[in-house]
């Protein structure tokens, strides 16, 4: 698994060592970025992003690869935080990036941080989708996206979100909502 946009084009990814853990392969994520890009016409560069789920944090990698300022990355698992941390050198972008162990809700909700652009991936199994988009209303700057990736469509009820696009890729729906 590589980086596969900007500065850090083809660096190598390590998976944290968890049993059935499942990643956004460089394919899946090359398509993000364009449906992202195709939809908003979002520049990354100098922005300020929140990626949960984190898992490798490839999303967030990918996003300061292509110029952004900061990411927090967030996860609760210790096996991905260790790939997290070394994905970030092995890439040299250890300095603009935030490493959070913890529960994405209890995170969002405490954090007074707002952001430009978040990143939401979460295993096929969390419920809690609707609060952790709920809890990010006030966490989000004019304009601010955010990229969610499901296994079933997202149905946005949300305001001040508007659903900009919800894609079925091979790998499940991605919905882009705007601020």
């Amino acid at each position: 698994m590589k980086i596969a946009h900007g500065k850090a084009k083809g660096h190598s990814l390590r998976k944290p060592l968890i049993p059935d853990f499942s990643t956004t392969l460089s394919c899946n994520r090359q398509q993000i970025f364009e449906l992202v890009e195709k939809n908003t016409h979002f520049d990354f560069k100098d922005k300020i992003g929140l990626d949960l789920f984190a898992g490798t944090g490839a999303l967030g990698i990918e996003a300061l690869s292509l110029g952004a300022k900061h990411v927090d990355f967030v996860d609760k698992h210790p096996y991905s935080i260790e790939a997290i941390t070394h994905n970030l050198n092995h890439s040299y972008f250890l300095g603009k990036g935030s490493l959070k162990k913890e529960d994405v809700l209890s995170y969002i909700t405490e954090n007074y941080q707002k952001y430009d652009f978040v990143f939401i991936d979460p295993d096929s199994t969390y419920t809690q989708t609707p609060s952790v988009i709920r809890a990010l209303i006030n966490k989000m700057n004019i304009h601010g996206i955010i990229v969610l990736r499901l296994i079933r469509p997202f149905t946005n009820s949300f305001y001040p979100f508007r659903t900009l696009s919800q894609t079925k890729l091979s790998f499940g729906f991605i919905t882009i909502l705007q601020n």
